[in-house]
């Protein structure tokens, strides 16, 4: 795909995926969740010092493995959106929604209206190297390769948008089993009621938010800042203690949530579609 032109469209780009494309991104993604599995399990087996940094070193291995399959399918990195065709729009969108995220979950109207303590200024930029990569990892994965080649299987787009949904979602069950390991509470109430918040939560996401600014501008940038955004601000990583705060955090998701989707559905369509590349 680097030698031609690209399509115009997100149909056209996800028509041209076979059967062997769609069966190829299901394969890794199982490889993917056992993969998850074993670093997770190593992890908390030998306590690692530097759990999460150790976590994210480790997902360069399949990172590195699909670019090398991209390569040999001669599909290039472009098929899963990182190119730099109208970088300047991709940013300034992924910016807009990078800031609307960081304003309410948990971020800073929530902070500054809760009263709440900020973190060392070493935690806040430690805490953006890690979820950077991290949303960048899952983008690239799930956004722009598995998303656009389960096509080659699933013809009708409701479809194969809602079973990449479905997959994302999944890719994060490790990190829940993981947390309801260590906590004390365990399996119970409360990590089911997590469990089914969250799911709910990442398929929403992933159809109404990532899927839509994808399609629009065929670019990981955006969706990346947005990820990254996200996570920063679900992760309470600006403040100390943003999950104590009772109204304003409760409060904070579907403001965030409700004020991003708005701006994907309103303000993207005004963009018009980026140029054919050569």
């Amino acid at each position: 795909m680097d030698n031609v032109n690209r399509p115009l469209t997100y149909k056209e780009e996800v028509a041209q995926y076979t059967k062997k494309d769609a069966i190829h991104a299901i394969v890794f993604f199982a490889a993917i969740i056992l993969y998850d599995i074993v670093v997770i399990s190593v992890v908390i087996l030998f306590n690692l010092l530097g759990g999460l940094w150790i976590a994210q070193a480790f997902k360069f291995i399949p990172l590195t493995l699909l670019f090398l399959y991209l390569r040999k399918r001669k599909q290039g990195l472009r098929s899963v959106g990182i190119h730099l065709m109208d970088w300047k729009k991709a940013l300034a969108v992924g910016s807009f929604l990078l800031f609307a995220f960081l304003m309410f979950s948990n971020g800073l109207l929530s902070g500054l209206l809760g009263g709440w303590q900020m973190r060392p200024a070493n935690l806040i930029i430690e805490m953006i190297v890690i979820l950077l990569f991290a949303a960048f990892y899952e983008d690239v994965l799930f956004v722009g390769f598995f998303q656009t080649r389960i096509y080659g299987l699933i013809k009708k787009d409701w479809l194969a948008v809602a079973l990449g949904a479905f997959f994302f979602a999944a890719l994060h069950y490790p990190m829940l089993v993981n947390n309801a390991i260590q906590s004390a509470e365990g399996f119970g109430f409360d990590f089911w009621n997590n469990f089914v918040l969250m799911t709910v939560v990442w398929i929403v996401m992933h159809i109404l938010i990532f899927n839509i600014i994808f399609r629009h501008l065929r670019s990981i940038i955006p969706v990346t800042l947005a990820h990254f955004a996200w996570n920063f601000a679900m992760f309470g990583s600006l403040w100390m203690d943003g999950y104590d705060s009772g109204f304003f955090e409760q409060l904070s998701m579907p403001i965030a949530i409700g004020t991003v989707m708005l701006i994907v559905w309103l303000v993207l369509p005004l963009f018009k579609k980026h140029k054919t590349a050569k």
